[in-house]
Formats: C-alpha cells, sequence, structure tokens
C-alpha cells in the first residue's frame, strides 16, 4: 500500500514514523500512549523518512510498556485498547489492497 495514504490517515491517530534505521529510513509506525506508559509499534517495510509514492506492506503489531523489556503479549493488554488498536489499523489500511499471499516475495527484511 501507499506510505504516503498510511501517514496522512495515522497522523490524525496519533501515529508517527518510527526512529530512521540504517539510511534515510523508517522500519515502524509508532503511537505512544504516554497515559498508558505504552507504546504500539506497527512493523513495516522500509519506508523512506521523506514518504513519498513508496509501496509498503504493514506486518506485525507489538505493544511496549516503558517498564518492560520487550514487547507485551496481546493477551496481556486490555480488550478495549485493542479494540481501539484495531480500528487504527483498519482505518491504515482501508486503502490497501489486502492480505496478499504472496507479500513474502516483494519483502527484502526478515520477519
Amino acid at each position: 500500500m501507499d506510505a504516503r495514504r498510511v501517514r496522512s490517515r495515522g497522523r490524525p491517530l496519533g501515529w508517527q514514523a518510527g526512529q530512521a534505521v540504517d539510511g534515510p529510513e523508517f522500519l515502524t509506525w509508532e503511537k505512544p500512549l504516554p497515559g498508558l506508559g505504552l507504546t504500539l509499534v506497527l512493523h513495516t517495510t522500509a519506508t523512506p523518512v521523506e514518504v513519498r509514492s513508496h509501496q509498503a506492506v504493514l506486518g506485525p503489531l507489538e505493544v511496549h510498556s516503558s517498564g518492560r523489556r520487550g514487547p507485551v503479549p496481546l493477551t496481556e493488554v486490555d480488550d478495549v485498547l485493542l479494540t481501539e488498536v484495531r480500528a487504527d489499523l483498519l482505518a491504515l489500511a482501508v486503502d490497501g489492497p489486502g492480505y496478499d499471499p504472496d507479500w513474502r516475495l516483494t519483502v527484502t527484511e526478515d520477519w
């Protein structure tokens, strides 16, 4: 899906590009939830920091807690928060082509 659309839909919902990594690219979209001490992390294929028309694949979602190493298991995340996260993900992906069973053929990153 087009990374520009993900950004334009995600910003009003509180999503932002993750930290730039090797080169001017990022590998995550993040949504800080400071009142809960959590950060939502949505993995994506390498996307240029200056997002332009670029096809990206949205990948796994993780929930990180400021007081914990590694992601919080989704079974430990409040159901109401998961419902809100699901709504965000649907809003981000609404223009996407849907699930592509061969998506791994277009991805160079290891997931």
